[in-house]
């Protein structure tokens, strides 16, 4: 798999983000099926988001998918924290 850009990278991880919010991943092996990596490249996915990253991630052996163990979501984006504040003309 070549190298992904950083806006390919965000994409990746806001797909990863959403299968497991809504408990859609499958297994280890349907996931990486799903994302076009191998099991193992999958595995350390996992190990990144959980260990650099802060992703309250778990496997759901009897469900066969993974999931987050406290509510949240990935979020990345400009985002607006105070009303438009037009700048002053000089």
């Amino acid at each position: 798999m070549p190298l992904q850009t950083f806006p390919q990278t965000l994409a990746l991880i806001g797909r990863i983000d959403y299968l497991i919010r809504t408990r859609a991943t499958g297994t280890p092996e349907q996931m990486a099926e799903r994302l076009g990596v191998s099991r193992s490249t999958w595995f350390n996915y996992v190990a990144v988001l959980k260990t650099d990253m802060n992703f309250p991630i778990e496997y759901d052996r009897q469900a066969q998918t993974y999931y987050y163990t406290r509510p949240g979501a990935f979020r990345m984006g400009y985002v607006v924290t105070e009303p438009d504040v037009a700048m002053p003309t000089i």
